[in-house]
């Protein structure tokens, strides 16, 4: 599949297209002629107007603090299509399953571009194609970790657990719909589950199956036809049988993992026409613009509080001597050596307690931040919280309000 490359314009208005196993650019009208006119017009002469990087920082400062979101959300969407192309390729060809292919992981990745666009710093030195790179790399392993335990599953377990109920639902979500097939194929399922030892550790799949096991399973076939002739099951030995266990099997997993919707463009494609709907000239005004500002500050307003109330909760259950150390250290100032003169202990005893401290106060942030906004613990990200935890202790002891606490 060839990956064709983008020029400057296309980077920011143009959206991958998967379909039929083929890859194409689509573009966007709306977002070329927003990219052309401002290529062409006022920030045409800027430094670093040419670069990439430039319209990223641009695009991402518009979307973050201006009234109007749908653009630049977009311009910065078509950005994140390679990086999302090359994780979805490359893992794709690592996990080569039936319903995980390159369309389902390129989905299950973009999917998370608007928690890549929150988690992404301007001002940091990694560009958004690098972050979105281990974010995306992240999301799609998250995905397909959802289906691990189907993926190291033997068929044979798969068919062991499965209940009638389940494998006639799977067969119809399948496309299966006469009744003497679907029959036929739970009367192979109970076959093979009244021959089939329930614990042996010898037997690890279908091809595994004796010769004995395969005729013990067509005599209890022919028993289960014998005892239901009103459900005209088709005839059988071994080999309609193995065709048919087969069957089940691929059924069973579409059903259990079933593929994602494929992602070809920057949203989902119920939410796509709304979406694009959204998207109006530079020179138009959104009658909702204050609106839509006043919400995104309502969500900042927000996403403060639930930030000062885990790092709060978690300093309040320390015990007096760590709060009192945090005080000295973050409040007063005081040097690791000044504090244990105080405090009257030896300076390694004090040195320890504040990276213990520290310590807690940061895991309980990471979790709650893996957590709610799904942001990964890779290291740039872990400095990046760490940095902002001593901005907070720092203001927290020093008696500043909490709302001037930056999320």
């Amino acid at each position: 599949m060839a990956f064709p490359t983008r020029e400057l314009e296309q980077q920011f208005s143009t959206f991958a297209d998967l379909s039929n196993n083929q890859f194409r650019w689509q573009e966007e009208p709306r977002l070329r002629r927003s990219m052309d006119h401002r290529l062409g017009g006022e920030s045409s002469g800027q430094t670093g107007a040419s670069d990439s990087d430039f319209w990223v920082a641009y695009w991402h400062e518009r979307w973050k603090t201006g009234p109007q979101k749908a653009f630049p959300k977009a311009h910065l969407y078509a950005y994140l299509q390679e990086p999302c192309y090359w994780n979805a390729r490359d893992l794709s060809r690592r996990f080569k399953t039936v319903h995980c292919g390159l369309e389902d992981c390129f989905q299950a990745a973009m999917y998370k571009s608007d928690n890549v666009l929150q988690g992404f710093n301007p001002d940091s030195k990694a560009s958004l194609a690098t972050y979105a790179n281990r974010a995306f790399g992240n999301a799609i392993r998250d995905a397909l970790g959802r289906y691990d335990s189907l993926n190291v599953c033997s068929d044979l377990s798969l068919l062991r657990r499965t209940s009638r109920k389940f494998l006639k639902e799977a067969l119809e979500v399948d496309g299966t719909t006469s009744e003497s097939v679907k029959a036929t194929y739970e009367a192979a399922l109970l076959s093979f589950q009244a021959i089939l030892p329930p614990r042996s550790r010898t037997i690890r799949d279908l091809g595994h199956l004796t010769p004995e096991n395969w005729t013990a399973m067509v005599r209890e076939y022919s028993k289960l036809k014998a005892r239901q002739p009103a459900m005209k099951l088709a005839m059988g030995g071994e080999a309609e049988l193995r065709g048919w266990l087969h069957n089940c099997v691929k059924s069973l997993r579409c059903y259990k993992a079933p593929s994602f919707v494929s992602l070809n463009k920057a949203c989902l494609e119920q939410e796509q026409e709304e979406f694009l709907d959204q998207l109006t000239d530079h020179e138009q005004v959104v009658p909702l613009e204050r609106l839509e500002f006043d919400e995104a500050e309502r969500d900042r307003q927000q996403l403060r509080q639930q930030v000062n109330s885990v790092l709060s909760d978690t300093v309040d259950g320390l015990n007096e001597s760590d709060q009192m150390l945090l005080h000295l250290y973050f409040c007063e100032g005081l040097k690791q050596t000044e504090i244990a003169k105080r405090l009257e202990i030896d300076q390694s005893k004090v040195s320890r307690h504040i990276a213990k401290v520290r310590k807690t106060l940061l895991k309980d942030l990471v979790l709650w931040a893996r957590e709610e906004l799904h942001i990964s613990n890779e290291a740039p990200v872990l400095k990046d919280m760490s940095l902002f935890l001593n901005d907070w202790l720092t203001l927290q002891f020093s008696g500043e309000r909490k709302e001037h606490v930056a999320a």
